[in-house]
């Protein structure tokens, strides 16, 4: 099993060595901050580095930050549970409504046209049977992991020739304006991010996947 701790900086990297140091399947990587933020990792981080985990059991990723969110000392446990998918961050809530309070309508209305536009019904987009969970913490068989990647390239591809997907989020995180529009060219974090956030939670369930849910849940 090897879950790849995401960092950003010496500082983030520093923080996060210190905190796996001990952890047999934690491997802190540090990569530079794009417009896709851990999405970055199935765009081509992977796949460039697929020599690293393709023989692992597993495969997935957390955030340098995500001992703030999860108990990391529970994820051993999990993966000792068999399954083909554990995510780590999970929501008892429906996915289309919790992303519409959070940041608007206009979710729905994108996440629907970006998957009408790669083949699925409506109806299949908005399933409230599809487990919510977030953050990209989760992992997988590396098999799946490489059919989840070639099905985020997809969708990055739609999301990239439509400027409606770079709406504001309504989402308040901790970049300044300053950071935000070195890294997005807007001062605001657009709503693609918070698409491809939840891409994973569909496609695991369209696919039927065993999954094991969760090690935190709200």
């Amino acid at each position: 099993m090897k879950i790849y701790v995401i960092s950003y900086n010496d500082k983030t990297n520093n923080i996060a060595s210190n905190i796996y140091q001990d952890k047999s399947w934690a491997k802190v990587i540090q990569i530079k901050t794009t417009k896709y933020f851990e999405n970055t990792m199935y765009d081509n981080w992977l796949i460039n580095n697929k020599h690293d985990w393709l023989e692992e059991n597993y495969v997935g990723t957390i955030s340098w930050r995500a001992n703030e969110k999860i108990n990391i000392n529970l994820i051993k446990e999990r993966y000792e549970q068999k399954s083909d998918i554990f995510t780590f961050y999970n929501f008892k809530q429906n996915l289309i409504k919790q992303a519409c309070k959070t940041h608007g309508e206009i979710f729905k209305h994108l996440w629907i046209k970006l998957l009408g536009k790669m083949g699925f019904s409506s109806e299949l987009a908005l399933d409230p049977n599809i487990n919510l969970f977030l953050c990209n913490y989760w992992c997988s068989k590396p098999y799946i992991m490489i059919e989840y990647i070639k099905f985020f390239k997809r969708a990055k591809d739609i999301l990239e020739k439509n400027d409606e997907y770079y709406c504001d989020s309504k989402y308040k995180g901790y970049l300044s304006k300053k950071d935000l529009i070195e890294i997005f060219g807007v001062n605001y974090y657009p709503i693609y991010i918070f698409i491809l956030e939840r891409l994973p939670c569909f496609f695991f369930y369209y696919k039927k996947y065993q999954i094991t849910h969760s090690i935190h849940q709200l």
